[in-house]
């Protein structure tokens, strides 16, 4: 089965936007936070895919 990872910008309830990203249809991790506008959220993400494209897991 190929599960493949993608992030998804979508409007909160509060009118905000919010990033999310999903593995095989469960969404695994999401920003936390919300932005005023989707650019605010495709820039978290930009960030994300900039500065840790390998990053590694530490586990304490």
């Amino acid at each position: 089965m190929d599960c493949m990872s993608t992030f998804e910008i979508y409007n909160d309830m509060t009118g905000g936007c919010r990033w999310g990203m999903r593995l095989g249809g469960d969404l695994t991790a999401d920003g936390g936070e919300g932005y005023v506008s989707k650019n605010g959220a495709r820039d978290a993400v930009d960030s994300l895919r900039k500065n840790a494209p390998d990053a590694e897991t530490k586990y304490k």
